[in-house]
């Protein structure tokens, strides 16, 4: 009996399913309600009008498209893909109206220097300053050059650790091709240091006649003039 019970539940759920899934087909949007969630005195960087200009201009279809038909990911991407967008989210109530609620950033000072016309938020986010856009916020100009280039958008401490990534990566590079180089230089520098230390003393044990030094200098003399030479050549290759 309890199994016919649970037999039942779970047939109605599947019934009840499908039943939502064809309603839900066959309702159509019928008006999209966008709202700017967090205007502030500070003024707009988002609007009602540029949203549905955006929404207009992608082909992206709205009002009279069947509600699971909507590309509600694809507006949302569109959306949040404007810099000064914080937020942006796409839902179809019950009764077939499109909602977006969209946050906008809250800039915390204006770049304008080095060819920079940007806003910049208190989290380090940079986005390039909309058409006919002036918010009451402090402004930077001069010949501060910033580490990011003009056309970025986004997180600055992203990029700065992707540039430093890519800076460590050459140098490790350089490193591994300049070593067999470094070595060889190093040796050759200890090689030159041991040629200036070669000296030779008179074997007074040996009764050596003043004849046979001067012999054995001038021979040691000769063979530090053919390293010392060899030496110059290899730091000149190195």
């Amino acid at each position: 009996m309890l199994s016919l019970l649970w037999g039942a539940v779970a047939v109605y759920i599947i019934w009840a399913a499908a039943s939502a899934r064809r309603a839900r087909s066959e309702r159509k949007v019928g008006r999209v309600d966008i709202e700017v969630v967090d205007s502030t005195a500070q003024g707009h960087l988002v609007s009602v009008g540029m949203v549905r200009r955006w929404i207009s201009e992608s082909g992206i279809s709205t009002v009279g498209t069947a509600v699971d038909a909507v590309d509600l990911a694809g507006i949302e991407r569109l959306i949040a893909r404007n810099g000064f967008v914080d937020r942006a989210v796409a839902y179809v109530s019950y009764d077939g109206t499109l909602h977006i609620a969209i946050s906008q950033r809250k800039p915390l000072v204006r770049l304008l220097t080095d060819g920079l016309n940007a806003y910049a938020t208190a989290e380090g986010v940079v986005f390039a300053a909309p058409r006919a856009s002036s918010l009451y916020v402090p402004v930077v100009t001069g010949s501060y050059r910033p580490p990011f280039p003009a056309s970025y958008s986004g997180d600055v401490r992203e990029w700065i650790d992707e540039r430093k990534r890519e800076i460590d990566g050459r140098i490790a590079e350089l490193e591994r091709e300049k070593y067999p180089f470094y070595s060889r230089e190093l040796q050759n520098d200890r090689d030159l240091a041991a040629l200036r230390r070669m000296r030779i003393k008179r074997r007074w044990w040996k009764m050596e006649s003043s004849s046979d030094f001067d012999a054995r200098v001038e021979e040691l003399r000769e063979k530090k003039a053919g390293l010392r030479r060899l030496y110059r050549y290899r730091a000149r290759v190195i």
